[in-house]
Formats: C-alpha cells, sequence, structure tokens
C-alpha cells in the first residue's frame, strides 16, 4: 500500500503537528521507542476519538525517528481510499519497506516470493510468517539494523473488517510474546470496542502499553500557537495588517475549538481558501457561524 506510507505523495500535504504543540506526546512516544522510557513493552496503542491529532502525532513521530534510522514501516489507514485500507496487503507493505532498508533481507523476501507468489493473496498469519518471521530468521543477527526499529500503524479501526484489525494485533502480539521480531509496533486507533477488546485480551495486554489522547481544553494555548501562526502566514500573504484579527477574535476562535484539532485545522483552510472572496471574508463567514451555533446553544439550553 504505498499510498499509506508515512512520504506518499498521496497523502501531501500530510497532518502533522505543528511546531511547538503534542511536545509531550511526541516525547513519550519517540523515547519508548528509542528504549528511554519506563514503557518496556513492545507495543504501545495511542486511542481518542476521531479529529484529535492522532494521524499528526504519528506523522511527526514518523519523521522525528528517521534522522537515526529508527523508522522501518509505516502505514496511514483510509477507510475512504481502498488503496489505503485493505488488511490483506499490511504485511506485504510492512515487508516491502523493510526491504528498502535491508539488501539482505530484500534478497530473502524476494526469494521467497518468487518461489510462492501466491504469498500475497495468503492468509494474514502466513504473510506474516513467510514475509517478515522467517526472513529475519535468516538475517546475521550481529549488528542487525532492524533492531528496536518501529513500525507505526495509524487508524487501524479505519482498516477493513473489524475481525481483521483484530487479526492483526493478535499475529503482532504473538510475534511480540515470542520475540519473533525485532520491532516495536506503534498503533492508533479510536477506542472502538472491537479493537478494545482485542488489546484487553490476555494475549495481548501483557506486551502493550496503553496511551489516551482524550478532547481537553488543556490544549487551548497550543491551539492558540497554532491560529497565531497561520494567521501572520496568511497576513504576509495578503498585505494585512498586524492588529489583525484581533485577540478577542482569536480567543474566540480558541473557544470555538473546545480541543478539538480538526475544527481548528478545518476553519484555517477554510479562511486560507485561494478561491474565495480573501481570508477577511472568509474569517468573517467562519465568526458568523460560530456565533450562530453560540446562540442556538444558548436557546437550546
Amino acid at each position: 500500500m504505498p499510498d499509506a506510507f508515512y512520504n506518499s505523495s498521496a497523502r501531501y500535504p500530510p497532518p502533522k503537528c505543528h511546531l511547538g504543540t503534542r511536545n509531550d506526546y511526541i516525547a513519550l512516544i519517540t523515547d519508548w521507542a528509542l528504549g528511554v522510557s519506563d514503557r518496556t513493552e513492545p507495543i504501545l496503542w495511542m486511542r481518542g476519538p476521531f479529529g484529535i491529532g492522532k494521524s499528526a502525532i504519528s506523522q511527526s513521530c514518523a519523521e522525528a525517528l528517521v534522522p537515526g534510522n529508527k523508522l522501518a514501516a509505516t502505514l496511514f489507514f483510509s477507510r475512504s481510499n481502498m488503496g489505503r485500507s485493505d488488511p490483506r496487503r499490511v504485511f506485504t507493505s510492512i515487508a516491502y519497506q523493510i526491504a528498502t532498508k535491508s539488501p539482505s533481507f530484500h534478497e530473502i523476501v524476494d526469494k521467497r516470493m518468487l518461489e510462492d507468489p501466491a504469498l500475497a493473496t495468503a492468509s494474514l498469519s502466513t504473510q506474516f510468517d513467510d514475509l517478515l518471521i522467517q526472513p529475519l530468521r535468516g538475517l546475521d543477527t550481529t549488528g542487525n539494523d532492524l533492531d528496536g526499529c518501529v513500525v507505526i500503524i495509524d487508524g487501524l479501526d479505519e482498516c477493513q473488517g473489524t475481525a481483521e484489525q483484530s487479526e492483526i494485533v493478535r499475529i503482532i502480539a504473538t510475534s511480540a510474546h515470542n520475540r519473533t521480531t525485532p520491532f516495536r509496533w506503534f498503533i492508533t486507533s479510536l477506542p472502538e470496542d472491537p479493537i478494545t477488546r482485542t488489546m484487553n485480551s490476555a494475549a495481548v495486554s501483557p506486551v502493550c502499553t496503553r496511551v489516551e489522547l482524550p478532547v481537553s481544553r488543556a490544549i487551548d494555548h497550543e491551539i492558540l500557537l497554532f491560529l497565531v501562526d497561520e494567521f501572520k502566514e496568511i497576513r504576509d500573504d495578503h498585505g494585512l495588517p498586524e492588529s489583525w484579527p484581533s485577540e478577542e477574535v482569536l480567543a474566540l476562535l480558541v473557544e470555538r475549538g473546545a480541543g478539538l484539532w480538526i475544527y481548528v485545522a478545518t476553519m484555517v483552510r477554510f479562511i486560507k481558501n485561494e478561491n474565495s472572496y480573501g481570508p477577511r471574508d472568509q474569517l468573517r463567514i467562519v465568526l458568523e457561524f460560530a456565533k450562530d451555533v453560540s446562540t442556538k446553544v444558548e436557546r437550546d439550553n
């Protein structure tokens, strides 16, 4: 699934954390990934509601791990894109990315695929064994650059089929428990029941640590930082005065964001829309909408 890789043109520009935001979560995850954390489990599951910024954190972590050669593979699922939601391509895609980093692994996997082209459509457990476990056993363990590298699977809930989602987790957990692969696995998802039950199961829970990503007004200062920087860019591009928008408007936008990054990011994209009458008018529309919503809420209450 090349479209699901962290650096795919199909995802450009990918969502990622604005500079100076989500630093605590990025540090927590990268410290775990690098083995300098109290969390020693080989699987880290981050769960949170829609629009909270899980994919942005995953992207930022992926980019942070690249310079140290600690990123093994990435998959960013999307249920709206057939090329990014097929469970049958999960382990083949991971094997492909690892092969690009390890010539020895590449050689072994190529040989296996030539011997058995049907592996591309084999069961998930067969693919994992034949394209990951067995090739890794064939590598010289001395100085193995893959040891401790991280596989990022973002948006597991957007993979087709709840049974397949659970099977992917169980296969990874079994490998982590038996130490048949040297990787750390960072998985994100919505807190949906099938995935939650699997993560809490006796087979998975002992090898999995959890991170909750809640909706919280505690990040209002980060949202304000994002808005200040975005509006500066808009002002510079359109020659608008430094006083635009006012501090009161910024405070209102932060308030309406209510701790949800997707709301704020969508709002900024709307204001930046080049096929509009300009950012002043776009912001006016946003403010009218925000006031209408506020009035309706007050009336309903």
